[in-house]
């Protein structure tokens, strides 16, 4: 059996690899330091135009390799980086644009967006970026390409950005408040909704009748009223905690405050506030989740929030 690299010998042999397959590129390893202060492993890949580096991140790719079930090899990774990398040359336009413009508020500010991070984790990061506190969480932003195939299609803002821009955070804040409300959607399902869609995707044997029966178990469970909130695409979804107007909706339907659960910094479980509830038995929760199937770098809190639908306030629980 081939005995499997470790992520630095994958890098390098990927670099080789394509290197073999592709001309006018430089193709270089790089290291950053993601949300929660996940290293996360990549390729730079120069020579499209003097405008477009693009990072493509091969840690996901590394998983499929190491993964004993999986069938791909370095050779099939490598050729599909190889197609990111084509496509990446039809960004040309964007980026150019990007770098041209990006001194520039007024081009800027309706692609500022943010995401909620969690601030004790992300302490190092905090201090080179413009960010908002809120309870244990900050919410942080970014420039967001409209048409980024890939996932450096967001630019992370830095603190010398307000500078360039000659506004305050308060100002950047706002924006990016407003740019939520008119550009992305949120989406929020009952829990069984979603777990239905998980176990009966592609499978229709026994879909009819597995629905009817999970329908009835949670109609008598006591979280029979759990609903999943995020964004339709279902990233960054946990900016909805603080300005969703789905969760006022929801808690006065219910007539109930609400728990939130952050499922992740994508999404964000709502369950009414029940008489004999324990909050401590909800953190656990939250807590065996985020270690048994949360990835470090999507993790938001092992906290437990309460909204208060009369005051319309949130506090950690």
């Amino acid at each position: 059996m081939e005995q499997i690299m470790d992520i630095k010998e994958f890098q390098k042999k990927l670099i080789e690899t394509i290197n073999e397959k592709t001309e006018n590129a430089v193709i270089e390893a790089k290291e950053v330091i993601g949300n929660n202060g996940v290293k996360r492993h990549g390729l730079v890949m120069k020579g499209t135009t003097q405008y477009t580096n693009p990072v493509i991140y091969i840690d996901k790719e590394y998983e499929r390799y190491s993964d004993e079930e999986e069938i791909d090899d370095i050779y099939d990774i490598s050729q599909r980086i190889i197609q990111i990398y084509e496509l990446s040359k039809n960004e040309d336009i964007g980026q150019e644009e990007m770098v041209k413009n990006i001194n520039d508020w007024n081009w800027a500010k309706n692609k500022v967006m943010f995401t909620l991070v969690n601030t004790d984790k992300n302490k190092e990061v905090l201090k080179a970026v413009p960010s908002t506190p809120f309870l244990d969480l900050s919410y942080t932003y970014y420039i967001q390409l409209q048409n980024g195939n890939f996932e450096n299609g967001n630019v992370r803002i830095k603190n010398e950005y307000l500078d360039r821009w000659d506004i305050t955070l308060e100002e950047l804040h706002k924006q990016a408040v407003k740019n939520l409300m008119k550009f992305t959607e949120e989406e929020m399902e009952p829990m069984v909704d979603v777990v239905l869609k998980i176990l009966f995707e592609g499978n229709n044997e026994f879909k009819e009748e597995g629905t009817k029966f999970i329908r009835e178990v949670n109609s008598e469970s006591e979280y029979s009223e759990m609903h999943v909130l995020s964004t339709k695409s279902h990233i960054y979804g946990a900016v909805y905690m603080f300005y969703s107007s789905k969760i006022k909706a929801l808690a006065d339907k219910l007539d109930s405050d609400l728990y939130i659960l952050p499922s992740s910094i994508h999404e964000l479980i709502l369950i009414p506030v029940l008489e004999n509830e324990e909050v401590e038995t909800l953190r656990e929760m939250v807590n065996q989740v985020n270690e048994e199937s949360v990835e470090n770098i999507d993790y938001l809190s092992d906290n437990v929030y309460r909204f208060n639908r009369n005051t319309e306030e949130i506090c950690i629980a």
